[in-house]
């Protein structure tokens, strides 16, 4: 980071070692992915002699702020020397085409040839596979000036982000497989409700489909194959396993939260996509939304407010289905927030379809998960109320 400009010449230039280096920029505390991937880099350009810039400011900014930040002084660094080759590394959410992109290239007061290369882009791996191109994927071309590189399947990439999270929300985890990252989050649910589940869960990424033919034995098994398609992540009661085919700590967690669900609710012959269920599948999704937040208090799901700020929005037939789906159930839920019981949404499902009836009851549940976490905030709410608001069967 910019902080530790001093100190990444003095290792550039061989002033100081590699463990004083590490010690001097505090890396163990500030980061959390692994010195192994970046070591090499800085290597490189010492052994080089390639000047090299701390272009991050600290982790309390906005995405927006470093955006900002590291715009400015890359154009800085460009229009001062522009015989140079410029390169640089930065993470995926900087390098989306509205953000970095948009703003150098927009600011540059001089024409200069450039190359954006993505790599190990999930979406991108997803549409090659689709084509069945994945075994031997290496690049592929994306613009005139764009690429995506693949040197590892997408998922190692999650694996290494979902740990990098956990440690970045001070949580005391070593490097672990899914399945046992999953005993770490349960532990810490286990730790706020002063309860233990056994936890006997198995993850699936998305390239894992062989517990698709136990799940076609399932009654009213369509909703799974349903979130399947949608690349929604879900816990599946009969075989414990968890579907996550996103790196999105948030909702590994909710779907853990999913899996007490259905232990305290005593839902062992159930599933919570039957028919019938459309006002216990609120709850099914307040109580995931909670959950999370219990973990990760900034996580956020949009106001009433804001979504009736979507339906004002004016979108045509091209506008993608979840958008469409999402405009058409905003009216039901607003509606059921504003008078949420058993009695006022026991209709709503025999007059809607499954597809719309997830939406409507996915974001009613999260909804209702903000309230109940603002309530337990002010101690009008306590963690035992939450558990017992999950129904039994």
């Amino acid at each position: 980071s910019i902080q530790d400009q001093r100190f990444i010449e003095e290792f550039i230039e061989g002033k100081i070692n590699e463990d004083v280096f590490l010690q001097k920029i505090k890396f163990k505390k500030k980061w959390g992915f692994e010195w192994e991937n970046y070591k090499e880099i800085l290597n490189f350009a010492k052994e080089n002699k390639i000047l090299t810039y701390g272009i991050n400011l600290s982790k309390e900014a906005s995405l927006k702020e470093r955006d900002q930040y590291a715009a400015k002084f890359i154009l800085k660094k460009i229009e001062e020397n522009p015989e140079y080759t410029h390169l640089v590394i930065i993470g995926d959410l900087h390098l989306a085409p509205e953000h970095l992109p948009l703003k150098i290239l927009k600011n540059l007061k001089i024409i200069i040839p450039h190359l954006i290369i993505y790599q190990n882009s999930e979406t991108i791996y997803l549409k090659e596979m689709e084509k069945g191109k994945e075994l031997d994927l290496k690049v592929v071309k994306l613009s005139r000036s764009s690429y995506c590189v693949f040197n590892a399947e997408p998922w190692v990439k999650y694996q290494s982000f979902l740990i990098y999270l956990m440690r970045s929300k001070t949580m005391d985890v070593e490097d672990k497989n899914l399945d046992d990252l999953a005993v770490v989050l349960m532990e810490k649910l286990g730790s706020f409700f002063k309860k233990k589940w056994e936890c006997n869960l198995e993850v699936k990424t998305f390239k894992e489909y062989d517990f698709l033919v136990n799940l076609l034995n399932v009654e009213r098994s369509y909703p799974f194959f349903y979130l399947l398609q949608e690349s929604y992540s879900f816990f599946l009661p009969y075989e414990n396993i968890i579907w996550i085919p996103y790196p999105d700590l948030l909702r590994f967690v909710e779907e853990i939260a999913h899996f007490v669900f259905y232990e305290e609710g005593k839902w062992k012959r159930e599933h919570i996509f039957k028919e019938d269920y459309f006002f216990e599948r609120i709850i099914y999704y307040a109580f995931g939304y909670f959950a999370s937040k219990l973990l990760f208090e900034d996580r956020k799901t949009q106001s009433i407010k804001e979504l009736k700020k979507i339906l004002r929005e004016r979108s045509d037939e091209r506008a993608e289905k979840k958008l469409q789906r999402l405009k058409k159930a905003i009216p039901y839920i607003i509606k059921i927030s504003k008078n949420f019981n058993k009695k006022s949404v026991g209709e709503f499902e025999k007059l809607l379809d499954d597809k719309l009836c997830f939406s409507i009851t996915r974001r009613t549940g999260y909804l209702l998960g903000e309230r109940w976490f603002i309530l337990f905030k002010r101690g009008k709410l306590s963690l035992k109320d939450i558990i017992q608001k999950i129904p039994k069967i």
